[in-house]
């Protein structure tokens, strides 16, 4: 396997971090830079390690991680999305400030998130071996997407959220929290329509 193979499944796992990223970027009531490199780093090191350890695991554990990776993921996207859309559709107060108990964008926030958008890569790292992928090279390339990819899309969105106002802003957390919850049905549905 070659550096364009490896950079294809790099691209294909961090899709699921760019949903999560510009749902989160528009529901934010502001993103700093800090808020995006703190994203960027934690995806980016949750993309190195889920991989690394599913190399490290082999095969056979690889089976049952696959047996459980989506149902995991699902839990994790369908908690912040059903909290992203309650957000959404409650009374604005006068300060138009969320009141969740976790920051979003706080490590404490992020963390589950990280390991939702990072499961897939796990079971990954368990076929690269076979593959015969060159295993730093694999993991750079993981990271580094997952990095550039979730903290860019987090300042995108929200720029594109603040630009549009308050009103529109509300209405496209609430369309995030809807993307992340149609995520979340999908994993098992599609786990289910292929028969595992």
């Amino acid at each position: 396997m070659g550096p364009l193979e490896i950079a294809l499944i790099a691209a294909a796992l961090v899709l699921d971090a760019i949903a999560v990223a510009a749902a989160l970027g528009v529901a934010a009531p502001r993103v700093r830079v800090v808020d995006a490199l703190r994203m960027g780093l934690l995806f980016g090191a949750f993309h190195v390690i889920m991989p690394a350890v599913g190399w490290a695991l082999g095969a056979g554990v690889g089976k049952i991680v696959q047996a459980w990776d989506h149902w995991i993921a699902c839990v994790l996207l369908l908690g912040v999305g059903g909290a992203m859309l309650r957000g959404a559709l409650r009374a604005p107060d006068a300060d138009d400030e969320p009141k969740t108990a976790v920051d979003p964008l706080s490590l404490k926030g992020l963390f589950p998130l990280a390991i939702a958008t990072s499961i897939d890569a796990l079971a990954v790292g368990v076929s690269l071996p076979l593959a015969h992928a060159p295993m730093a090279l694999s993991l750079t390339m993981f990271g580094g997407a997952a990095f550039v990819a979730s903290g860019g899309t987090l300042l995108a969105a929200r720029r594109a959220g603040h630009a549009l106002g308050a009103r529109a802003q509300r209405a496209l957390a609430g369309a995030g929290g809807l993307a992340l919850l149609a995520l979340a049905a999908k994993i098992p549905f599609e786990h289910l329509r292929d028969g595992i």
